[in-house]
């Protein structure tokens, strides 16, 4: 609070208050384009962050091992790879571009790049050799 009336104080002393200098009422007044005033039309949301709304939408499960999931959080851009029989857990830094998942792991410095599709709540990650192809389902939906 001090500090507050102290520049109160202060400001009319370097010249630096909120009145118009001296004058001012004399200057023409700046005039704004037709560009700046025309309205921009509204972007489309990002596709990237679209898809990484729907991965984050739910928690998905590898069709051949009930064990392992990944999970998604748009906030924190992360995935979660989890084995709950082995009861490993591996969180990746993430970013989704042109059908492609960019991960990094931590720990490891590990970075990859890792093509994948989803369609009808089926995800398919290709993680090169030698997993190869994983396909998911919906946690609880599986085909």
């Amino acid at each position: 609070m001090r500090c507050i009336l102290m520049l109160l104080l202060v400001l009319p002393l370097c010249g630096c208050t909120a009145a118009p200098p001296i004058g001012a009422a004399e200057t023409p007044a700046v005039t704004a384009s037709p560009a700046a005033t025309t309205p921009m039309p509204p972007a489309p949301l990002d596709e990237s962050l679209a898809m990484l709304y729907l991965l984050a939408a739910s928690t998905w499960q590898d069709i051949y091992d009930e064990n392992y999931t990944l999970s998604f959080d748009v906030i924190s851009g992360t995935m979660t790879e989890e084995n709950t029989a082995l009861k490993t857990k591996t969180v990746y830094r993430i970013s989704v571009d042109d059908g492609k998942l960019f991960v990094w792991a931590e720990e490891s410095g590990e970075r990859k790049q890792l093509p994948f599709t989803l369609e009808d709540e089926v995800l398919t990650i290709d993680y090169g050799d030698p997993l190869g192809v994983i396909t998911y389902a919906v946690a609880g939906k599986m085909p």
